[in-house]
């Protein structure tokens, strides 16, 4: 991101350097839901990385019992692709993200096999963001947190 504003030179189009990046989130009511969610995440993440294309399992189903250690390797790799925990924590962590890399614009990705996590966690940031609820449309606003 250094390098970009550093380098950026303006135009008709843009006159100044606008950045963002985006980050898988998993937040929910508790640490443990939430870990849970992200353990499972980070291990469809690895299937899909080993040619396993599947749809992402239930929490319950997920299973890393006897990974061996290279996958188990890269199982940790993919945790550190995703801001996982309850508001407060990802909130926090989400604005270190965007501070560190000085991005305009944060935006989160969920992804868990109960559609209600999901939607929950949308929630939980829009609410920890402060914002504003327009309905159906509330979910989708959490995906993008300035």
């Amino acid at each position: 991101m250094k390098l970009y504003r550093d380098r950026f030179k303006p135009s008709p189009e843009l006159a100044a350097p606008q950045a963002n990046v985006a980050i898988f989130v998993v937040c929910a009511d508790t640490a443990g839901h939430a870990q849970a969610l992200a353990d499972n995440l980070a291990l469809q993440m690895l299937k899909l990385e080993t040619g396993q294309y599947s749809p992402i399992d239930t929490v319950e189903k997920a299973n890393v019992a006897g990974l061996p250690a290279d996958l188990r390797y890269r199982l940790a790799y993919h945790h550190q692709r995703i801001i996982s925990g309850t508001p407060d924590k990802v909130k926090a962590d989400l604005q270190e993200l965007s501070t560190a890399y000085q991005v305009d614009e944060v935006v989160a990705v969920t992804i868990t096999h109960d559609f209600d996590d999901r939607l929950r966690s949308y929630e939980l940031l829009a609410d920890a963001f402060a914002l504003p609820a327009t309905g159906a449309t509330a979910h989708t606003q959490a995906a993008v947190l300035h």
